[in-house]
């Protein structure tokens, strides 16, 4: 057992090998370019050498390196984590499951339980179809779009992140590596927040349109008063499906998510991440009649096939180990308080961002609803892509990378992710070090326009 008697370490028993019960036994450095992974990374970005480290654990608001060191995380593993690493309760459901099974690819207690859950809490759902992850969910959902109206185009909005198929990655102009043109050629842009010129492409293909599909905050931009209900009008009139892409803003903005913060009702939304507590998982939910076409069929032996109009399958959808994390931590979210708890957290730490912006005289805002937030160096305002590729991009990824090297984890120049695991203290060490950082951001002549 690893039972560390200071720190947040000592709010979790880890359970390790090696015959010392050291709790890290073998230390690991990142793997050098040659090796099976060459990018030293799971995901998107890639540090530089220097900065770059292996995890070994994760307890509450930090994660701890194979080599020791311990840093804040504000990652958050891209935004599951709404409880923090390894929350107790979360971790006894999964044992108690995984006593039971991990998977079993037909429908398991926890699916129907979860699936139960998420029709009470979020305001579009009639019913769910599970899905593999966030980016399956949006991909399906679109699918279920274009089966449903019989068009095949979709609108996206310019730099939201809708997953890493293709549709979700089609961009304007010359093709995102890999994607079909074919694809990007049914895909159609506007501007976030600029309902008058979404209207006006909506309404140029309203023949072909099935669907209009956006993030209700794309990425840390919060939607102008108006232009959800705005697209919502829209799909209405031209008869084309809205898609909430709430993998972000499900149960971290409202229990309901977004669409309850706001008030706008889509026709589906995609789930993922805090869905599942941590472990993966995705969803589509919304209108019955849309997610009938995705529903499996009785096997019969006269039946030609069994199979859904949709097809949305997979062999570990509904992972009873997904979903019973997914339970526990909707249920300390209500117990806790924690999506008020982490909105409080994201703005008392956008405060002393700020505050430590006004002491080098240094042009910060700090955007996004809360429970996440993203440092943006320049003078804004910040309401579409466009004006957010603006700024001082430089600077803000800086300023990511000296908070590493100060002990935040943080994903240089994007945002951060608060958790109800996050205390006065976090906030307080995030403030220092974030001085220091901006320190040497301004002292290495980083920032735009410095003399």
């Amino acid at each position: 057992m690893w039972d560390v008697r200071a720190g947040p370490f000592a709010r979790v028993v880890m359970r390790v090998p090696g015959p010392d019960r050291s709790p890290f036994p073998s230390p690991v450095d990142p793997p050098a370019p040659d090796s099976a992974l060459p990018d030293a990374s799971l995901g998107a970005f890639r540090l530089p050498d220097e900065l770059s480290f292996v995890i070994a654990a994760g307890a509450g608001s930090r994660i701890r390196t194979t080599r020791g060191r311990e840093l804040i995380d504000l990652v958050m593993s891209c935004g599951p984590l709404v409880l923090g690493h390894a929350h107790p309760r979360v971790v006894v459901a999964v044992e108690r499951q995984l006593r039971d099974g991990t998977t079993y690819y037909y429908l398991n207690a926890s699916a129907a339980r979860l699936a139960q859950r998420i029709v009470e809490l979020v305001p579009c759902a009639d019913a769910v179809k599970f899905c593999a992850s966030g980016s399956d969910a949006t991909f399906s959902a679109l699918r279920l779009a274009r089966r449903a109206t019989g068009r095949d185009m979709i609108l996206k909005f310019d730099g939201g992140y809708l997953g890493s198929h293709d549709y979700g990655r089609a961009v304007e102009g010359p093709a995102c590596g890999g994607v079909p043109a074919a694809v990007a050629a049914d895909v159609l842009h506007a501007p976030f927040n600029d309902l008058a010129q979404a209207t006006r492409v909506a309404e140029a293909h309203r023949e072909r349109l099935a669907a209009i599909i956006v993030e209700p905050v794309q990425r840390a931009i919060e939607p102008a008063p108006g232009f959800l209900a705005g697209l919502r009008a829209v799909c209405n009139r031209i008869g084309a499906v809205l898609v909430f892409d709430e993998v972000v803003t499900g149960f971290r903005l409202a229990l309901g998510g977004a669409q309850e913060l706001y008030g706008v009702i889509p026709d589906l939304c995609a789930l993922g991440k805090a869905l599942g507590g941590g472990l993966p998982i995705g969803a589509v939910a919304g209108r019955r009649e849309l997610i009938e076409l995705a529903a499996a069929r009785p096997i019969e032996a006269a039946a030609r096939s069994h199979e859904p109009e949709v097809y949305v399958s997979g062999s570990t959808l509904g992972n009873p180990l997904s979903c019973a994390a997914g339970l526990a931590t909707l249920r300390v979210l209500e117990d806790e308080d924690g999506i008020s708890r982490m909105a409080e957290s994201g703005r008392a730490l956008r405060e002393r961002l700020l505050d430590v912006a006004a002491e080098f005289d240094v042009e910060l805002q700090v955007i996004g609803p809360g429970a996440f937030i993203e440092p943006v160096f320049g003078p804004g305002p910040v309401v579409d892509q466009r004006s957010y590729e603006e700024q001082d991009r430089v600077a803000s990824r800086a300023f990511g990378l000296e908070l590493i090297r100060a002990g935040v984890f943080a994903y240089p120049g994007f945002k951060m992710y608060l958790s109800t695991a996050h205390d006065q203290r976090d906030l307080d060490e995030v403030a220092d070090r974030a001085r220091a950082a901006m320190r040497r951001v301004r002292d290495d002549g980083l920032l735009r326009g410095q003399p």
